[in-house]
């Protein structure tokens, strides 16, 4: 994710989508605020640096709310 993060972010700049997924994001917590984007929240699931790994960016203006309890730790 780190080396498409410019290409992502000019996807999101075109404004296209409501929600982008990002899968096998392969970063970890020491990447903590560097994917923002000023239209959209985003939410990850990071796992270990260099494996798997999910990035959600939200619209600004959609009402979301995570359901941690329903994150199983055990799912890949």
């Amino acid at each position: 994710m780190q080396n498409k993060f410019a290409e992502a972010k000019a996807m999101l700049n075109l404004a296209l989508f409501d929600i982008m997924f990002m899968a096998e994001t392969k970063i970890d917590n020491s990447c903590a605020d560097i994917f923002h984007h000023p239209n959209y929240r985003v939410i990850r699931r990071d796992r270990k640096k260099g494996g798997s790994g999910l990035m959600a960016f939200i619209r600004e203006d959609l009402s979301i709310y995570r359901r941690r309890a329903l994150e199983p730790e055990s799912l890949e």
